[in-house]
């Protein structure tokens, strides 16, 4: 397997949002009883700062 590594895009926060959903949702609603999604957005959106990532 080839893995080629680039810098971030924007173009990317869908993909990182459908994998931290599908990652995290169960841990959230445990935690904190339900998964909102406009919510959760936001914060894995606010998570990425495209200079670092």
């Amino acid at each position: 397997m080839h893995i080629n590594l680039r810098p971030i895009k924007e173009v990317d926060f869908d993909f990182i949002y459908k994998v931290t959903k599908a990652a995290m949702q169960s841990y959230v609603e445990l935690t904190w009883g339900s998964w909102v999604d406009n919510e959760q957005r936001v914060r894995t959106y606010a998570s990425i700062d495209l200079s670092t990532h």
